[in-house]
Parts: structure tokens; C-alpha cells; sequence
């Protein structure tokens, strides 16, 4: 079993396992939101597939048994937000809601009434070992995407997205002159989402659906986030 979390370091994080939880924690006066990664170890390596699984189900039901529903909402858009880097976001939920972080961390929190919510390390980060497999997309398909893209006075920019609700990075070639909401259509169309319910993130910041995409000077092999809700 672990041991109480204490305030870890950039530079000696601290290590937990997925079956690991941590023990000892008091409620007490509310600390500030740790700016940092949580950082965990599977037992077994997860594919981003088994990961979101495993989250799918631990959100799905831990309002069933315990606690109140509009907490766990909230923490969950806050570690959405943690994850993301956007701790200021993250904070600001939790105290909208008046969640206490007896240590900073997500891993265990209260509400107003006293109630106590524990959130597994699944749900805060990767694990340490997490399996890497993105997808690429068919030769033939991008060539006749990046010839249209000419004719109609584009440059072709190949991005990678990560869709929440995937279990493999897609990548796209898309068109210089795109704004967000061209690209979140054809996810809609691709990938079986609804746009309207696409968030896109780019460094940390969302992505209005009027941001051309062409005018970001996204790095080669730069991910951009896109949450489904």
C-alpha cells in the first residue's frame, strides 16, 4: 500500500502504482492545487484504448455509490483541466464548487459536507509505462487530400489530434486556410463524434472554432487535444 502523498518535487517525484492508494489523509484546511503531474506505474502497460476504458468506468460509477453527482463532475473537469497543464482552470472549479484538497493533490477530496472522494491514478495521468500507438493514415487518401488542398490555393499541414474518446492518435492533413470548426467536421464525419461536442486545445489554450488553424505554427509532431463531452 502507499503512503500519505507529501508535497513532491519537479525533481523527485514521487512514484505510485495503479493499485496503490494513499492512506492517513485528514481533512483539514484546503491546500492549493500541486502544479505537476501525478506520476504512477500500471502493473501492466495500458494502450490509451484500455486507459480511457478504465476511466469510462470509473466515472460511469462512482456517482452511483457515494457522494454527490455535481462533485464528481467537477473534479472530473478539473483533472480534464489539470491534464491539460491549465492548472488555473483546474483551481478555479475546485473552488467554484468548494471541493478541499487536504494535500494539493486530486488524488483525495472533499466537498462542503464532509463527503470524501478518492479519484484513482488512472484517471489523473498516463501511467509511466504507457504504450504509444498511433495511427497513420492511407497513402493514397492523403495524397488526393493534399491535391485538393492545392487546386483550392491551400498549403497542405499534416497535424496530429488526440480525441478523448479514441484510443489512437488520427492523423490529418488539412488545409492552411482551416479554421477549427472545418476540422471538427470532419471529425464528425471521420470519427463518428459530434462537433458540438468537441473541445480542441492547442499549448494549453482552447481553440475558438473561428482560429485558423494555419496561423498557429504548430510544431511538427505537436499534439492537439481534443476532449469529447
Amino acid at each position: 500500500m502507499g503512503n500519505c502523498l507529501g508535497q513532491p518535487s519537479n525533481t523527485d517525484p514521487i512514484l505510485f502504482t495503479d493499485e496503490e492508494n494513499i492512506q492517513n489523509v485528514v481533512m483539514g484546511q484546503s491546500q492549493p492545487l500541486l502544479q505537476e503531474k501525478f506520476v504512477w506505474k500500471s502493473e501492466t502497460p495500458l494502450t490509451a484504448g484500455q486507459l480511457q476504458g478504465k476511466r469510462d468506468t470509473f466515472w460511469e460509477t462512482s456517482p452511483l455509490y457515494d457522494g454527490r453527482r455535481e462533485i464528481w463532475d467537477a473534479l472530473k473537469a478539473a483533472i480534464e483541466a489539470a491534464e491539460e497543464e491549465d492548472y488555473d482552470l483546474a483551481q478555479a472549479i475546485l473552488t467554484g464548487a468548494n471541493i478541499s484538497l487536504p494535500n494539493g493533490s486530486l488524488t483525495h477530496a472533499y466537498d462542503e459536507l464532509g463527503n470524501h472522494y478518492s479519484i484513482p491514478p488512472y484517471c489523473l495521468s498516463r501511467p509511466t509505462n504507457f504504450v504509444s500507438n498511433s495511427i497513420t493514415t492511407d497513402s493514397t487518401t492523403t495524397d488526393v487530400r493534399m491535391n485538393e488542398i492545392i487546386s483550392k490555393g491551400g498549403n497542405p499541414i499534416n497535424v496530429k489530434i488526440r480525441l478523448s474518446n479514441q484510443s489512437k492518435d488520427i492523423k490529418l492533413t488539412i488545409s492552411s486556410t482551416d479554421t477549427v470548426i472545418i476540422v471538427k467536421k470532419r471529425l464528425e464525419e471521420e470519427y463518428n463524434v459530434k462537433s458540438d461536442k468537441i473541445t480542441m486545445l492547442f499549448s494549453g489554450k482552447i481553440l475558438t472554432d473561428s482560429t485558423i488553424l494555419g496561423q498557429l505554427d504548430i510544431p511538427k509532431g505537436f499534439i492537439i487535444q481534443a476532449i469529447v463531452r
